[in-house]
């Protein structure tokens, strides 16, 4: 069993000209330098917070009890496939970057994110760096694959599973791109409900998966969220399990956690204890105002929060207001490379980007 400690607690954007910030990922190189990317724009950009997004990153060194985050750099913008000619999918003029996700494979540094209109219209996009994110190829549009919709992919045995999922007007669906070299992918099954009714009762389906490695041989854990647009009523989060590393999935099962339409990012701690970050939901709601971290020592079924030492917040809470419309959202949750610092970074009301680490500790 596990206690966390918080040991640094700061903002990533302050004094940056950006607005509408949103879905931030992030990578250690090592224990004293970070990179973070998200999407959004400067505030003489014009367009609704969905609109007209790039993507940008931030380098943040480590400088006594904080990190020193260097100012945004834009990487991929709509702009540059407009000036470039090279064809998307538009709605009435309106294109947008979003879900950037970091990884590092195959001695590159990836950034795979998306462009298009709506997330069900969205292509995927891919950037590379050779030299830790202080310089980037120029990006590349995806064919025949649409790269991870949220989550960080697992680096499992020389391949990379990314985690994705299909949006439609319809049935929304989970699955994996899997590849051993960036070239040739092949997909998993996809990964679908054991109770088919989820999708009559208002849900779309259940995306974003989040895939965390056990300890036991070629077992692979996955855990999505649901999508739900006509209620405002929250439902449960989801689990499948792989048994031949990431090609064959179970059908998603309920766990014991309620979702308000919202991302989540999990991590093993390294005994098979799982730890998830997550918008933990009061009577139902579906809003995002509370953010929490839950472990699980049965494989994702059952979650419990964990105890924050020096928290002045309920337990298991990172953040938490009152307010119904206070946003603290998709978070991305890593383990330092030493495996004694947990990193958590979340869009903080769309206005800025939060980073918390906490040290781990034996309970």
């Amino acid at each position: 069993m596990f206690i966390l400690e918080t040991k640094i607690e700061e903002f990533i954007l302050n004094n940056s000209d950006l607005k509408d910030v949103h879905a931030a990922t992030i990578f250690a190189f090592d224990d004293k330098k970070l990179i973070t990317s998200f999407f959004g724009k400067t505030r003489s950009e014009s367009g609704k917070s969905e609109e007209n997004n790039s993507i940008w990153i931030s380098l943040g060194f480590k400088s006594n009890n904080h990190y020193q985050w260097t100012t945004p750099e834009r990487i991929v913008s709509p702009q540059y496939f407009c000036d470039h000619h090279i064809s998307l999918k538009q709605d009435n003029g309106i294109i947008s970057c979003g879900n950037p996700v970091i990884t590092f494979f195959n001695n590159q540094l990836l950034i795979f994110s998306k462009i298009g209109p709506y997330p069900r219209t969205w292509s995927g996009i891919l950037s590379r760096s050779y030299d830790q994110g202080l310089t980037w190829q120029k990006p590349e549009l995806l064919h025949g694959i649409l790269g991870p919709a949220r989550n960080k992919p697992l680096i499992y045995e020389n391949n990379i599973l990314s985690p994705c999922s299909r949006e439609s007007c319809i049935d929304d669906f989970s699955y994996i791109e899997y590849s051993s070299d960036l070239h040739t992918w092949n997909l998993s099954n996809p990964i679908l409900p054991s109770n088919p009714q989820i999708f009559q009762k208002g849900y779309r389906g259940l995306i974003q998966p989040t895939l965390v490695s056990s300890n036991l041989p070629n077992k692979i854990i996955m855990l999505v969220r649901p999508r739900k647009t006509d209620s405002l009523m929250s439902t449960y989060i989801h689990r499948s399990i792989s048994i031949n590393k990431g090609i064959y999935w179970s059908n998603l099962e309920p766990v014991n956690l309620l979702n308000p339409d919202s991302a989540i990012d999990a991590i093993n701690l390294g005994d098979d204890t799982l730890l998830l970050a997550y918008n933990r939901v009061i009577n139902h709601h579906k809003s995002r105002n509370i953010l929490s971290l839950a472990l699980s020592n049965d494989e994702g079924f059952n979650w419990h929060p964990i105890t924050i030492r020096n928290s002045i917040y309920p337990e298991g809470d990172i953040e938490y207001n009152n307010i119904l419309s206070a946003e603290y959202s998709y978070p991305a949750i890593i383990m330092s490379p030493d495996n004694n610092e947990i990193h958590v970074i979340y869009t903080f009301n769309r206005i800025n980007l939060k980073h918390k680490v906490f040290q781990l500790l034996p309970k």
